[in-house]
């Protein structure tokens, strides 16, 4: 006859009877990102933090979870992208002076997706109405009134800037991009974006689209009028500090589509015509590429990368 077996998790020699240890209790682990996919956003998933908190800055926050997790928004799932018409770096006025030293790239946003993102940030702004007014922007002294909430309104930093019509831009959102492994300011290790380069193809049998196999990027590869897949993450929550108040998103992931880079100026249209292989001797090479040594985060008669202003801190 079988001998019984042990029952799991006990020690050899140990004497159950004896042993009046609680069992451990289960700790929950973090709750970790929430990735949802821009056109899949759900405003009463957005939970608002009550605690008014003070950052490393003696800035105010406020935590703000979508669904219990992390906020992270995915703006394209390969083989789909998104525009990013500005190379990555710091942003400049309307007289071409760097504002700072933070960087941060523009994707291109339909009037669909504008729209919901108007509808968070209008609900958010509702929201945060109704936390203590003078704890996220204390009076500076007993006389001084404390905001209103037209005032408050209006002090909110939106991510999302209009459309540009004189020159055809369309609506951008604003991802901030760290661009230094170690900060220059305080010397500790800071946490960079994934970047992967890739090509966008189409199946040779199928036709559908496909991405090639990636290789590991840096910040440099965010280059003007790239095509990207990528995914932002909310930076510690909502921000309030004497600039005003929002949200800051950082640029987490970034699939960069290196065969679909836009060029400037006017383009022969090779749509109707089969290209093949020429082994002859006379073969034409690739024009060099023209680099452009002014106004670097222009683009083509533009006024400025981000015109209303800069990262506020947060």
């Amino acid at each position: 006859m079988p001998s019984a077996k042990a029952a799991p998790f006990t020690v050899a020699g140990a004497d159950a009877t004896k042993d009046k240890a609680p069992a451990p209790a289960r700790v929950a682990g973090r709750a970790g990102n929430k990735t949802v996919h821009i056109d899949n956003l759900d405003v009463t998933k957005l939970e608002v933090g009550q605690e008014i908190k003070t950052g490393n800055n003696g800035d105010k926050y406020v935590e703000l979870k979508y669904d219990g997790s992390n906020f992270c928004v995915d703006f394209a799932e390969p083989p789909d992208y998104v525009r990013s018409p500005f190379k990555a770096g710091p942003p400049i006025n309307k007289d071409k002076q760097q504002l700072g030293t933070a960087w941060s790239i523009s994707i291109e946003f339909t009037q669909e997706r504008a729209d919901k993102w108007t509808n968070v940030e209008n609900y958010l702004i509702e929201k945060c109405k109704k936390l203590p007014r003078d704890q996220v922007f204390p009076p500076k002294s007993a006389r001084t009134p404390s905001v209103t909430d037209a005032e408050f309104e209006g002090k909110f930093n939106s991510i999302l800037k209009p459309p540009d019509l004189v020159n055809n831009y369309p609506h951008g959102f604003r991802l901030a991009v760290q661009h230094e492994a170690i900060d220059s300011g305080t010397g500790q290790p800071r946490t960079m974006p994934a970047i992967f380069t890739c090509k966008r193809k189409r199946h040779p049998e199928t036709d559908e689209w496909c991405i090639t196999k990636a290789k590991r990027g840096d910040v440099n590869n965010l280059v003007a009028k790239s095509a990207i897949a990528c995914v932002g993450q909310l930076s510690r929550g909502i921000y309030f500090n004497p600039t005003g108040w929002g949200m800051k998103f950082r640029l987490a992931q970034a699939y960069v589509y290196t065969n679909m880079t836009e060029t400037s100026g006017p383009q022969v249209n090779l749509s109707n015509v089969k290209v093949i292989e020429d082994d002859s001797e006379d073969e034409a090479e690739a024009p060099p590429k023209r680099l452009r040594t002014n106004e670097p985060f222009t683009g083509d008669d533009i006024n400025d990368q981000f015109p209303d202003n800069a990262f506020p801190a947060a």
